[in-house]
């Protein structure tokens, strides 16, 4: 937790000294996924640096804790290998909300290898769908430094989960059609006796 708030620091000072720079725009893959009720599903978070080198990020991703329930959170090697070249972590302390934040330990000749110009993917939420309905995704508390550890101007685009109940299977349905017309021709020829 020391971590956290050491980096959510540095991270939001040198932001608020430098100004902002330029624009970085965080978004989900896939933005609105239809899942089952009970079914495990992923979740990218892909950033889109819009020419910035990237050094670091923190944010927050909110969902509905009644309906989903957060696994894991797995980083990319856009800022280095995770817990050697970089420092990435996350908290899922709060119900539905789990704070991810990274920083990376490399120089930018190592950083520019690992960071296309268009969108990649920063981290893969794991999820589980713990009740049907329909929780929105959405970030907040957004912090994304440049190499420099200046802040950008950062935006999140906003998705939702809709987790369908499980559908009972057609067997099922077969099944009781066949009990319900053997029960009605035992009545018939019970009553014909």
């Amino acid at each position: 937790m020391l971590k956290k708030q050491l980096l959510g620091f540095l991270l939001g000072t040198l932001g608020l000294l430098a100004g902002q720079a330029s624009a970085a725009i965080l978004s989900f893959s896939p933005d609105n996924p239809n899942v089952i009720e009970s079914q495990a599903f992923e979740v990218d978070v892909v950033l889109d640096p819009e020419g910035v080198l990237v050094g670091g990020f923190s944010f927050n991703v909110d969902f509905d804790p009644l309906v989903l329930a957060i696994t894991d959170v797995q980083f990319s090697n856009s800022l280095g290998d995770p817990f050697i070249e970089a420092l990435p972590d996350f908290d899922d302390s709060v119900a539905g909300t789990v704070d991810i934040f990274n920083v990376s330990l490399l120089f930018d000749s190592e950083l520019i290898p690992l960071q296309p110009a268009a969108g990649f993917t920063i981290a893969t939420l794991s999820f589980l769908s713990i009740a049907d309905g329909m929780s929105p995704l959405g970030f907040s508390s957004i912090i994304v430094s440049d190499d420099l550890g200046l802040g950008t101007s950062s935006s999140g685009i906003a998705g939702s989960v809709d987790v369908s109940p499980i559908p009972l299977p057609g067997a099922l349905w077969l099944m009781l059609t066949g009990l319900l017309g053997i029960r009605t021709l035992v009545r018939k020829r019970g009553g014909a006796a």
